[in-house]
């Protein structure tokens, strides 16, 4: 052996393994014999590379060292102490992240948790553990001793798949809160706590909830938490499954829900669903119609929110005053849909196109603009529209569908005419001027026209020929 697989460090005495493979294939063989003592040598990362579960599967060709059930207690007791060894705890965060990413954490089975946390218990409870970690108190981070089992609820709190392990940790915890009296202690795993119900609510699991909450209950009050309840309240409005947005509902004291600042949540983040759920919960005849219309234009994805804003004319009644307020209001910055589906909501008579025209021009958004001036000239009276503003607007889109649609929709002699054959001499037309000009002529009396002023104009441009 001596030469071969083994080599001897004067320095401490031993012989050690050439080669990293040969130990663990030692390792390996001699766990089918004395797997007790092989646990208790193993390294921290032949344990994430190499140990599985009892009832882990292995792939063709793998290599492993399965471990059976009744030595999950030994296995605990071998991490726990590693994680108390100067080596982990150099970098103890990184070590802790390898740590929660182990296959045999992974695997999510009830008994080895079950270990884990008590080996991991037992050690916090000795005179010489010495872990720590920084938590805020108050608006400054102090120093606690690390409790493993509050801390591994945080990280387990965001994986999926893991029920088993929550079910376990909300269990121990709820057990430590209701018998251990050291505040350190008690802090620790209520910090953890908080964090870890926050992160669930994420997940369409109300049973994972209900498991959470009945441990947070012992200790919070939505008095002395309320800010606490309200990010977890935003936080369902924002990202979470409705489903979390409903079991709040059933489950939190009603006074506690704030239903404009839910509302206007939900429409910035384009959350049709809960939209719709908040609307059915609260009487919202008080809601102010253009402070929510604003909040969902100005939506955090900034883009469409179509189906979120044809909820709030649905819901919400605004008068056709208003609603030309509203639109006045978002008129720079709305979507072309969006824009289609607050106009089927207002009253031309009551519409005031100047002022929402001189703001609309503003806004790029390909398409915005075009839709707005197709619905002034189709629905509002030509007697309180300021003609020069339509005109000129229409000129400088130059759409050819808007140019037709505008003479043949309003009465061409209350058109200065002169000025859009003008422009469709000079302006690109979607490169069809020469045939817009055609259609001018061909469906405007020219009676109408002042052709010696349309062609003065013509002549001042370089390149025309015509």
């Amino acid at each position: 052996m001596k030469g071969r697989y083994l080599t001897y460090r004067p320095d401490t005495f031993r012989y050690h393994f050439q080669h990293q493979t040969v130990l663990e294939s030692v390792m390996i063989s001699y766990s089918k014999i004395e797997q007790e003592v092989v646990i208790s040598m193993l390294s921290f990362d032949f344990i994430r590379e190499m140990v599985r579960l009892q009832n882990y599967r292995e792939n063709e060709g793998e290599v492993i060292l399965k471990v059976s059930q009744t030595l999950y207690d030994k296995l605990a007791e071998r991490i726990v102490e590693i994680l108390q060894s100067q080596y982990f705890k150099r970098t103890l965060t990184f070590n802790l992240q390898l740590l929660y990413d182990m296959q045999i954490i992974r695997e999510d089975n009830e008994h080895f948790i079950t270990s884990l946390l008590t080996a991991s218990h037992n050690a916090y409870m000795c005179s010489d553990y010495n872990l720590e970690t920084d938590i805020l108190v108050e608006n400054t981070f102090r120093k606690f001793k690390l409790y493993f089992p509050a801390a591994f609820l945080e990280y387990v709190g965001k994986q999926t798949g893991m029920h088993t392990s929550l079910t376990n940790m909300f269990d121990h915890l709820r057990s430590i809160l209701l018998n251990e009296t050291n505040d350190d202690l008690l802090h620790v795993c209520k910090y953890f706590l908080l964090q870890t119900f926050f992160d669930i609510c994420e997940k369409d699991f109300e049973n994972l909830l209900e498991a959470a909450w009945g441990v947070l209950k012992l200790f919070i009050s939505f008095t002395n938490h309320y800010e606490y309840f309200q990010n977890i309240i935003d936080k369902a409005c924002i990202s979470c499954p409705i489903t979390t947005l409903e079991w709040l509902f059933k489950t939190f004291d009603k006074e506690i829900f704030e239903g404009r600042r839910m509302l206007l949540n939900a429409c910035q983040h384009k959350r049709l669903n809960s939209v719709k759920f908040l609307f059915k919960s609260f009487k919202h005849e008080t809601f102010d119609f253009n402070e929510i219309l604003i909040a969902a234009v100005k939506n955090v994805r900034k883009e469409s929110n179509t189906e979120v804003l044809q909820c709030l004319c649905e819901n919400i009644k605004s008068s056709s005053g208003e609603m030309s307020k509203s639109i006045l209001s978002v008129c720079e910055i709305i979507w072309p849909k969006d824009m289609d589906a607050l106009l089927k909501n207002a009253d031309p008579s009551l519409f005031d196109s100047k002022s929402i025209l001189k703001r609309a021009v503003r806004n790029r958004r390909e398409g915005s603009l075009e839709c707005l001036v197709k619905w002034i000239i189709t629905n509002v009276n030509p007697n309180i529209l300021d003609l020069t503003e339509i005109m000129n607007i229409v000129c400088v889109l130059e759409v050819l569908e808007i140019g037709k649609l505008l003479i043949m929709t309003i009465e061409n002699k209350l058109l200065d005419v002169d000025v859009i054959m003008i422009a469709a001499i000079q302006k690109y037309w979607e490169g069809e001027h020469e045939s817009f000009i055609i259609w001018l002529i061909s469906n405007i009396d020219l009676a109408l026209f002042n052709f010696k002023t349309i062609e003065a104009e013509a002549c001042k441009m370089e390149n025309w020929t015509k």
